[in-house]
């Protein structure tokens, strides 16, 4: 998981706060492209990293709060934390081997943000979206990953359309087992496909941050049949952004997002009871 792979790559010139995160689009395995691509054979004589053209990596720095900040983030939208439950920092530090300030920090932000509250002397609570800020949020992130998604085309290549399709593919295998966390991983991962090539951080981070705010605790409250239904449903829409996205159409694509994949009417279900 996210936390293995970053404490593996850690860099010999870094302090001890600060790791290297590898965001990677490519037709191989996560696993087996970091064991390719990571080593002393693919070091260029300035000491850089010489990759195939076939492989697209984006290298980005982030602290250990950056870390927890962005593992606390997924735990919440796939709906592994328990609405109703505590975070609290002694046991997260805990869980992941590391001191309780970087988790400090990063709850403190995740507070700040709007994502949980803070209960002196308790710990942090999720908290829980109105429905109108679901339907705001469903408005925002719509035009901005539309946005997105027009501005990555011109960097979108064939062997990104292939993944793609292979991420349908898993997704469509996923809700047959009926995984949900494993469907909610690789709808990220096809997602970001296109949100890493858009060339704009700070476009792609707001993103981050605003999906932060969204959870998927519904799914589990739905009997198996209806989140089938609903899930089928879902990746019939990532089809289309597939198809669109192989037809070169940057209208189409940003219409769509706005309009259907991120439809307000939709934003009812991101409402926790």
């Amino acid at each position: 998981m996210y936390f293995r792979i970053v404490y593996q790559n850690k860099r010999d010139d870094c302090n001890t706060d600060t790791y290297c995160i590898v965001w990677k689009v490519f037709l191989i395995h996560e696993e087996e492209c970091c064991r390719s691509y990571q080593t002393d054979n693919h070091r260029t004589k300035s000491g850089k990293y010489a990759f195939d053209s076939n492989v697209i990596f984006m290298f980005k720095y982030k602290t250990l709060r950056d870390l927890v900040y962005d593992y606390i983030g997924q735990q919440l939208r796939a709906g592994v934390i328990n609405p109703t439950s505590t975070i609290k920092e002694t046991a997260l530090s805990e869980e992941l081997s590391i001191s309780r300030t970087p988790v400090r920090e990063a709850l403190i932000q995740l507070a700040g943000e709007g994502l949980l509250e803070s209960v002196p002397h308790k710990g942090f609570y999720i908290r829980t979206l109105t429905e109108t800020e679901a339907q705001e949020l469903f408005v925002v992130i719509g035009h901005l990953e539309g946005l997105a998604a027009r501005l990555s085309l011109g960097n979108i290549q064939e062997q990104d359309i292939a993944a793609m399709k292979m991420h349908i593919g898993m997704m469509n295998a996923a809700i047959m087992a009926d995984d949900v966390e494993m469907y909610l991983e690789v709808q990220d991962k096809f997602h970001n496909i296109y949100l890493n090539k858009c060339a704009n951080r700070t476009l792609s981070e707001t993103l981050e941050r605003l999906k932060n705010r969204l959870f998927r605790h519904h799914y589990q409250a739905m009997s198996k049949d209806e989140r089938k239904k609903f899930l089928l449903g879902l990746n019939d829409e990532h089809t289309r952004i597939c198809e669109l996205f192989a037809m070169r159409d940057s209208t189409a694509i940003e219409k769509y997002l706005v309009d259907v994949h991120w439809n307000p009417a939709e934003a009812v279900y991101e409402v926790l009871g």
